[in-house]
């Protein structure tokens, strides 16, 4: 069964820093589900500037262990909303929505929790982020409807 780790960023007082703390789903190996500032701390490093920093951060969590890394667009800029799946010795695949307009809280954890229902149901791991990103858009979507 596969775990998904989900690191929700909480700031401290006012110039405090950012502490982490984690939520972990269903499962035995870590996986993480990242916005592009908590990979950068994870690993020590500045923000990435583009998608390719972002995945060579990814990838530098893949080489100490990590099983499989979700960098979430979601934070970026630009008119596409493009998650990306890193897993060891494979190719990155990227999960691509339209950047909607609409704001929601808790759409990372939402995320992290739709992936690990899938995985429960037995899908594979980029099947359920497939999935997962999805549900996410279609609640931002139908967020922005009302």
């Amino acid at each position: 069964m596969q775990q998904i780790n989900y690191l929700d960023r909480s700031f401290g007082g006012p110039g405090g820093p950012p502490s982490f703390q984690q939520k972990q789903s269903v499962g035995r190996s870590p996986s993480h589900t990242l916005r592009i500032i908590e990979l950068a701390l994870l690993v020590g490093a500045e923000r990435a500037a583009d998608e390719g920093g972002a995945v060579r951060q990814g990838q530098e969590l893949l080489g100490a262990g990590t099983q499989a890394v979700l960098i979430k667009g979601g934070h970026a800029s630009g008119p596409r909303s493009t998650d990306i799946l890193l897993r060891s010795n494979q190719e990155p695949i990227r999960f691509d929505t339209p950047r909607l307009a609409a704001s929601m809280r808790g759409t990372g954890c939402m995320l992290a929790s739709a992936i690990a229902a899938h995985l429960a149901k037995a899908y594979p791991l980029e099947d359920s982020a497939r999935k997962g990103k999805l549900f996410v858009f279609e609640r931002l979507e139908k967020h922005a409807a009302e």
